[in-house]
């Protein structure tokens, strides 16, 4: 599928039909589409539409599928399961195509998510980890056109786990190349996919301390409590190597 539109906005665009905008981002990147823009990027005035742009670049890695196909009326849900080396993981956007305010419920089973298995629930928009979930999850009431684009990461490792990102919409599958882990270092290495600056999400029972980045910079690591700690990246230099390391304390 190839969607052609607009980049509007940044991050924290508060323009009207923001959940419709989101929407769009997230169908056109996850399905593989063509996000064209007519606006001059490189003038001061466009800088607010920077990092939707950059967030879609490229298309996902991870080609998404319609799992709600012949099940339900709205067809709300698509995504991806990816399996990784450094541990796997699934993305889904649940689309509210109702008229009015609704709830859009994930069964586990049903869309390859592990069973009995407790998942971190990571909201991209949020940019957090929202909630703890086994078996099934079921969004807050979306507003008409919104929908929710959500990570959920098995939390069945013993050591550190990406649980999320808001580098890329595919949270993971496209700017994260490699994750390599010691006793006492955690490496990512990155792709050139993604926006220049944001953060990576982890679930360590151990602190992470910051020790070190090549071709992009480590603004801070920040402890969310619940063993989860936020690495704040800026500074992404295009067509280099990027990568950080981590200490396991």
């Amino acid at each position: 599928s190839r969607e052609l539109g607009c980049v509007r906005g940044g991050e924290n665009s508060e323009a009207p039909h923001e959940g419709m905008w989101r929407t769009w981002h997230a169908i056109t990147t996850l399905v593989g589409g063509t996000a064209m823009i007519s606006e001059p990027l490189q003038t001061e005035d466009s800088k607010a539409a920077w990092r939707g742009f950059e967030i879609m670049r490229p298309a996902s890695a991870e080609p998404a599928r319609l799992w709600s196909l012949g099940t339900s009326a709205g067809n709300g849900i698509f995504g991806f399961s990816a399996q990784r080396p450094f541990g796997d993981f699934s993305v889904f956007n649940l689309y509210n195509s109702s008229k009015g305010q609704q709830a859009i419920s994930l069964n586990f089973a049903s869309v390859g998510v592990p069973p009995n298995v407790e998942c971190a629930v990571f909201d991209f928009w949020e940019n957090k980890v929202i909630a703890r979930a086994k078996d099934t999850f079921t969004t807050a009431a979306l507003a008409n056109e919104s929908s929710a684009l959500l990570r959920f990461t098995p939390l069945n490792s013993t050591g550190p786990v990406l649980v999320g990102s808001n580098l890329h919409l595919s949270l993971g599958a496209t700017e994260i190349q490699d994750i390599r882990t010691s006793p006492k270092l955690l490496e990512v290495v990155l792709t050139d996919a993604g926006a220049q600056s944001g953060s990576l999400t982890f679930h360590s029972t151990k602190p992470l301390e910051a020790a070190g980045s090549e071709n992009c910079e480590i603004k801070a690591v920040e402890s969310l409590g619940g063993n989860l700690w936020r690495v704040d990246i800026q500074g992404r230099q295009s067509a280099k190597p990027q990568s950080l390391r981590l200490t396991i304390k």
